[in-house]
């Protein structure tokens, strides 16, 4: 065991986003972290890397474990240079390093200070910071980050670059468990294959929040935030498919029959007032008709305190493979996050036309653009990180 969380109650405002949740992460593992947006995903990855310490429950770990973990926000510094930002964040080493550059100054024959100072050398080696900044720059030059970005200010980074700049501060810092918060957002499918690869043949172990399917393939087991809980489920993404589809399946037909048995319950209740109201019995004998109703009222309030509405979730493709009866189903208990109205069929009118846009900051990112996007069509803007796909959208 790594890492155990037990009974973890996490409150954000007026918002519960889990009561009583339990997780436990293996050495070796590498956990898919999936739910809906808001659901607390990143919140949890929080919890775990001990950086939230405002939640009801217990986080236990094993003696000695790294954790290294990603940075979705970053405030306050745009000034400082990448390479500065991935070392000091290497676990451990911006305290190693300041010993080594500051003790020989001013130890002088202090025996404690000298054997702190040894300690740190022996350490610094270990841990093979001797090389991390060759080895920084190696990594970035994979993800082809320029040599004038890795010395320059983070700030100048796009988006998708930021991205690589966490996995590699990640990736080096040889952690025992990497918590990585939505890798691929913002990062081309040349950066996004290295990352892929990278997971494929880790050693440590990885719990990776994302939405992308060529991520979660590689996984061998999905957790899932559902309900304020978590489910877990062993194997990649097609497997969860698999089993969730199976399950919510059954959830359906379970809800369903509870449904059922409720309508049956009232109606019974219905008729043991009625033969109550009606009892002709004598004084001296309990009508039988009042314990029956109370037998059945206590049934149906059981009932109705376990049988709320599961929170339902197939994919098209597997349900694509399920009878019509549980796709009816399906569709009619499923939840709903977006409502769209349409009002009649759209004209193919423009909606927004771009001419002769040429755009950057010394020097042009691209070639003069036009384009025309019509009501109704869908534009996929491909590149490399860096190469102007955010700036050539903004003025749209």
């Amino acid at each position: 065991m790594l890492l155990n969380l037990q009974n973890i109650t996490k409150t954000i405002g007026i918002k519960t986003l889990y009561t009583g949740l339990d997780l436990t992460i293996q050495p070796g593992e590498r956990v898919g972290l999936i739910g809906r947006n808001g659901i607390g995903k990143t919140t949890l990855l929080g919890i775990m890397a001990g950086t939230d310490h405002d939640y009801a429950g217990s986080v236990d770990s094993r003696r000695g474990l790294i954790i290294a973990s990603t940075t979705q926000e970053h405030h306050g510094i745009a000034d400082k240079p990448v390479l500065e930002y991935i070392l000091e964040n290497l676990p451990d080493y911006a305290r190693l390093k300041h010993i080594i550059d500051t003790y020989p100054l001013e130890m002088g024959d202090d025996m404690a200070k000298i054997s702190i100072y040894s300690d740190a050398l022996t350490r610094f080696g270990e841990m093979g910071y001797y090389d991390a900044e060759a080895d920084v720059r190696a990594e970035l030059a994979i993800f082809q980050l320029p040599p004038e970005r890795i010395d320059g200010p983070f700030g100048h980074l796009s988006g998708g670059q930021k991205r690589f700049v966490e996995l590699v501060k990640v990736t080096l810092s040889d952690a025992d468990l990497a918590l990585i918060d939505e890798p691929t957002n913002h990062m081309d499918y040349v950066a996004k294959q290295i990352f892929i690869d990278w997971l494929k043949k880790s050693k440590q172990s990885v719990v990776v929040v994302t939405h992308d399917r060529d991520v979660l393939v590689h996984v061998n087991r999905i957790v899932e935030i559902k309900a304020r809980e978590v489910l877990s489920f062993p194997g990649n993404y097609d497997a969860y498919l698999r089993q969730n589809g199976a399950a919510t399946a059954k959830a359906i037909d379970s809800y369903e029959n509870a449904q059922k048995r409720l309508v049956k319950l009232e109606k019974a209740i219905r008729d043991a007032k009625a033969g109550k109201a009606g009892w002709s019995g004598t004084a001296d004998k309990t009508n039988p008709f009042m314990l029956l109703e109370k037998r059945l009222s206590k049934e149906r309030d059981e009932l109705q305190d376990t049988m709320t509405k599961p929170d339902f979730w197939i994919d098209q493709e597997t349900l694509d493979q399920q009878q019509d009866k549980v796709v009816a189903k399906y569709d009619k208990y499923k939840a709903r996050n977006i409502r769209l109205r349409t009002g009649g069929e759209h004209r193919a009118r423009s909606l927004f036309a771009i001419e002769d846009i040429s755009l950057g900051y010394k020097s042009a990112l691209f070639e003069p653009v036009n384009l025309d996007l019509a009501v109704g069509e869908r534009l996929q803007i491909k590149g490399r990180n860096g190469l102007g796909k955010s700036t050539l959208v903004k003025p749209c």
